[in-house]
């Protein structure tokens, strides 16, 4: 039933290479998981002590959403509001660390432009 199907999920998702799966596989696990979310909303009972919200959120955080055009369509109603919270906040962290890493290497190249432009100097 369903809550052997959320336990197979997270016994089995973490050996899916993510990053290399196509963009059509993503959807479609995306679907998979609104779907079992749909189901646990009409039938909370079916899906034992498994927490489906929770569990999506884990399952979801795995997935590398960005590669995805339009996730935020694909990930409204049923996902519940905290795990697209969640989700956003993830992205936010991974777009801050991108900015740092971004300003160091400007910093470095700025450095090294000012190195060349004084040998340029000492040259002339």
């Amino acid at each position: 039933g369903p809550a052997l199907a959320w336990r197979l999920a997270l016994e089995s998702w973490p050996y899916v290479v993510w990053e290399s799966v196509d963009e059509g596989a993503l959807r479609d696990a995306i679907l998979l998981l609104r779907g079992w979310l749909a189901s646990a909303a009409r039938d909370p009972r079916a899906h034992g002590p498994t927490d489906p919200a929770q569990t999506s959120m884990r399952l979801l955080l795995q997935l590398p959403l960005r590669r995805l055009e339009n996730s935020e369509d694909l990930l409204g109603p049923p996902v519940p509001a905290h795990v697209m919270a969640a989700l956003a906040l993830r992205r936010a962290e991974e777009v801050a660390a991108e900015v740092a890493g971004l300003r160091a290497e400007n910093a470095a190249l700025r450095g090294e432009v000012s190195r060349l432009a004084a040998d340029v100097r000492r040259n002339s």
